[in-house]
């Protein structure tokens, strides 16, 4: 909806999502807005708000005219406030672009009874406004400092992070965290006081792999365009029942997949057939597979044996963790 023409608004019944843009620049006139969403039957209706980059609003005072709203996108250049965010008590996904600039009026999320948020160039006083609150999802985007030292604990099950700068996970405090993803943090080397039992590692390509051994109770592990020296670094995860391998370059010795004790359940893909005959017929304690091909007790079996074992149903590819997440990938009417 274009903030500058709010005498064209229209939202039609059936609509879930309402995006706020100004394509001419044009100062905000609040009054003449109210009036032209006021009216409209529809917006009990709408259930996901956007305020896009170009919008003139300073803060979010349009989230308090639809009562039924359950994801608000925040992306407004101007934005300095969302005080009014505190009354949704029906809020459950948000996402805020630099929130470097709103300062202590993070702590408004303490009101908010979230299950998923994300957050852009975060800072260490931001995850103190979380404190308390236990969210379903976090996804931290160009984190900013080094390590998570001297950072307060974070309540998430599911935490994402991104950063050009991150070099260490020292100092990660997530005592309730099931599933930790690090995706494109070019910087990063060490994984240092991480306990997970799911982690998901992606471009990340400076990590040192045998640091892999440092996580406690690791149980699943995903690897997209790493860089594989050899497969030695499951020896130190004693633990590592799944591993899952997509666009990386595969070493040719493949002896540390066939000699693990712990590992159940490998995926490498892309990889030769031959190379999971190879792993298939010399390890009949996993279930192995390429997408095309799949080996279980030492011989090959049906596809549909490998989807039976992992749970889901047939993909083309692993989904790249450089994209945004599902909820905040297909936000437009999707809540």
């Amino acid at each position: 909806m274009d903030e500058s023409q709010p005498e064209q608004w229209v939202i039609p019944m059936g609509t879930h999502t309402v995006a706020f843009f100004n394509s001419r620049s044009r100062a905000l006139d609040r009054i003449a807005l109210e009036s032209a969403i006021l009216p409209q039957g529809s917006r009990a209706e709408i259930r996901s708000i956007q305020i896009e980059p170009d919008s003139q609003m300073s803060s979010a005072w349009v989230v308090n005219l639809f009562p039924n709203i359950k994801g608000a996108w925040l992306m407004g250049a101007k934005l300095k406030s969302f005080d009014e965010l505190g009354g949704l008590s029906s809020l459950v996904d948000l996402s805020i672009t630099s929130p470097a600039r709103l300062g202590d009026n993070l702590r408004i999320l303490r009101k908010l009874q979230l299950k998923n948020l994300w957050l852009e160039k975060v800072a260490a006083a931001h995850v103190d406004c979380l404190n308390g609150s236990l969210l379903q999802r976090l996804r931290l985007s160009s984190w900013q400092k080094r390590d998570f030292t001297d950072v307060p604990e974070m309540s998430a099950h599911d935490l994402t992070v991104t950063s050009r700068i991150l070099q260490n996970t020292r100092g990660l405090n997530c005592a309730a965290l099931e599933k930790a993803r690090f995706a494109a943090c070019t910087e990063l080397r060490h994984l240092d006081d991480l306990s997970v039992g799911e982690l998901w590692i992606e471009a990340c390509r400076n990590l040192a792999i045998d640091t892999l051994a440092n996580v406690r109770g690791l149980r699943s592990l995903t690897l997209v365009s790493q860089v594989l020296p050899s497969f030695e670094f499951v020896f130190g995860c004693q633990e590592l029942e799944r591993l899952f391998i997509g666009a990386a370059e595969t070493p040719p010795r493949v002896g540390p997949l066939i000699q693990s004790a712990s590992l159940r359940l490998i995926s490498i893909c892309p990889a030769r057939n031959s190379l999971i005959r190879e792993i298939g017929e010399a390890n009949p304690n996993v279930i192995v597979s390429n997408t095309s091909v799949c080996f279980r007790d030492g011989r090959q079996v049906d596809m549909s044996e490998w989807w039976k074992a992992r749970g889901q149903m047939p993909v083309a590819r692993a989904e790249s963790l450089n994209r945004l997440d599902d909820a905040e990938q297909q936000r437009r009417g999707h809540l």
